[in-house]
């Protein structure tokens, strides 16, 4: 919520008889009128943080009449997990569940290789960068931390990697907007302070090449964002990287899914070998 400029946070709160939340839902006004689940800017999965189905109904018709009562026009309430809470929350506000774009998952098998999870044509990718690196006389390292303080140390690093690819494909940054840059710092550095983040990144000798975020959250490693510096990618260094990634989630034995996050781009993954289902809820009061 800090990181929100221009837009107004709020919440709905559900508490039983004895006054002991039961249930909650954070959303944020935008200037269009339109109110929305906080944190699902970039088709990122929100959620109804209860665990009935009553709760869920009840904060539905809650957030409906508090969204009337502040003169909103639209409710765009996901993406989201199915399941009987967010069924119970949409009977409160009273819509359907909308089939949204599933999210692609890294399931474990049997297998502990990462190789064992792509495709043939990914794995003759990796092996040509790595000859590539061999006859060019260069030598990789692959650096994780979840500390905080190198975490946000490294932001400068990450965003520059960040801003980089999306002017080397000729379009305009997400980070070059001054708000969107304030809130992608403020995002980072609250996330990492939390000890909710880890940053992997790939280097050349003492120069960072390619960078992933993601936040490893119980049996699930999810990632948040990955780039890479472009005139590097004669050695595909961000497919270097999420492969080094995802088999460190492969080495934890608690670890079950390895989350893209969103549903875009499906085709450029790395790999994917299972699908996680999502609903939208739209509600129109004009």
């Amino acid at each position: 919520m800090r990181s929100l400029d221009g837009s107004e946070p709020w919440a709905v709160v559900a508490r039983d008889e004895s006054d002991r939340p039961v249930g909650a839902v954070l959303l944020v006004d935008d200037p269009d009128g339109t109110t929305r689940l906080i944190g699902t800017d970039d088709g990122q999965r929100g959620a109804v943080l209860a665990m009935e189905p009553a709760v869920g109904r009840h904060l539905g018709a809650a957030v409906v009449r508090a969204a009337v009562g502040r003169a909103r026009h639209a409710l765009d309430l996901g993406p989201l997990l199915p399941g009987r809470v967010v069924t119970g929350f949409a009977a409160g506000l009273g819509v359907p569940e909308l089939p949204a774009a599933s999210v692609p998952l890294i399931e474990r098998t049997e297998a502990g290789e990462v190789t064992a999870y792509l495709s043939h044509g990914t794995n003759r990718t990796l092996r040509k960068a790595h000859n590539r690196l061999r006859t060019d006389g260069l030598a990789p390292t692959v650096e994780f931390s979840a500390d905080a303080g190198a975490v946000v140390a490294a932001l400068p690093d990450v965003e520059r990697c960040h801003r980089d690819r999306d002017h080397a494909h000729g379009r305009v940054g997400a980070l070059d907007d001054r708000v969107r840059r304030g809130r992608w710092h403020c995002r980072m550095g609250t996330l990492a302070a939390a000890g909710s983040l880890e940053l992997a990144t790939l280097r050349f000798g003492d120069l960072p090449v390619a960078y992933v975020v993601g936040a490893p959250d119980g049996d699930t490693y999810h990632l948040l964002e990955g780039r890479f510096i472009t005139k590097w990618a004669r050695y595909s260094p961000g497919r270097l990287l999420e492969s080094a990634v995802v088999q460190r989630m492969l080495d934890d034995q608690s670890m079950v899914h390895f989350d893209w996050m969103t549903s875009g781009a499906a085709d450029s993954l790395l790999a994917m070998n299972a699908l996680q289902p999502a609903v939208d809820l739209r509600v129109r009061f004009r």
